[in-house]
């Protein structure tokens, strides 16, 4: 489960180009495991092993490293777009496309995701500094507008304070880098020009490829041996695909309410690996998330 709000700023200097700053806010994440089971010895593979192991008591499970709650600011995030063409709206660049290119840098305030307060709660950052480029390509087609864009981000290591991570000590992780592909249609279903009201609707798909990051043994797991507690281990590669839907509505032409709800499907993939002599637990066929938003914007000039 995860609550958030993010707060975002947005000015334009000048035609075709927007400064943009966003502070998240982490109210509750927390990973809640339903059912587990105990590691034991499969004699056929010569490794520890979930399948088929004792089922873990409710306690157990909730007592879990794995079910810390996280919560708190996250990375702050500064980005730029610059639209150098468009169809309309931008005096003497006038081109049969909308185009426009984002860069958007994102800084380490939100501490890391395996540091821990006093408490035992978690932190909201991703870790390391983060950069973002991208680029979105429209067309609008009566009060429809369809456009594809795809976006590259780059995470930066970071030091873990603290933490013994691998038997030599070495306490620099990596939070793996992402692409991320999406193609879909915005519709103005109603547009009361006089009045500055409209109702616009956005249906998207979209596929990611979230590379590789590191992590700790007993943060993924509902259990875990007591020789790898601690250690290093891997979050493998993994395929995301997912649709999203969006409904705006502008009552006045000052504000806009909008409604999010969308599904992803995530690919097999191992949650916690380590070598060949340990174990690696991946995760079954079929992983289902859905979200769900809604938001308030308001203009000024």
């Amino acid at each position: 489960q995860r609550h958030g709000l993010e707060f975002r700023g947005t000015f334009s200097p000048y035609h075709g180009i927007a400064v943009s700053l966003a502070i998240p806010i982490l109210v509750h994440r927390q990973l809640n495991w339903k059912q587990g089971n105990g590691f034991h010895y499969d004699p056929v593979s010569a490794r520890p092993t979930l399948a088929g192991g004792e089922a873990l008591q409710p306690a157990a499970l909730e007592a879990s490293a794995a079910s810390l709650r996280r919560f708190g600011p996250g990375d702050v995030r500064l980005g730029f777009r610059i639209a150098p063409f468009a169809q309309h709206g931008l005096p003497s660049r006038v081109a049969p496309i909308n185009l426009a290119f984002d860069i958007e840098l994102r800084f380490p305030s939100g501490a890391n995701p395996i540091d821990t307060r006093e408490d035992g709660s978690g932190f909201a950052g991703l870790g390391g500094p983060g950069l973002r480029l991208g680029a979105t390509a429209s067309r609008q087609f009566g009060p429809a507008e369809t456009y594809l864009s795809l976006h590259y981000r780059h995470n930066g290591g970071y030091e873990v304070a603290g933490q013994s991570a691998t038997a030599t000590d070495e306490t620099s992780f990596t939070a793996g880098d992402s692409l991320h592909l999406g193609v879909g249609t915005e519709i103005m279903a109603f547009h009361d020009q006089e009045k500055g009201r409209w109702v616009r609707m956005d249906l998207q798909l979209t596929a990611s490829y979230l590379g590789p990051r590191d992590t700790v043994s007993g943060l993924q797991l509902p259990t875990t041996l007591a020789a790898t507690l601690g250690q290093r281990a891997k979050i493998s590669e993994r395929v995301e695909a997912g649709g999203d839907f969006s409904l705006w509505v502008s009552p006045t032409e000052k504000l806009a309410l909008h409604f999010d709800i969308g599904a992803s499907w995530l690919s097999p993939h191992s949650v916690e690996r380590h070598s060949t002599n340990a174990y690696s637990v991946r995760t079954r066929n079929g992983s289902i998330g859905l979200r769900w938003g809604a938001g308030v914007r308001a203009h000024f000039r």
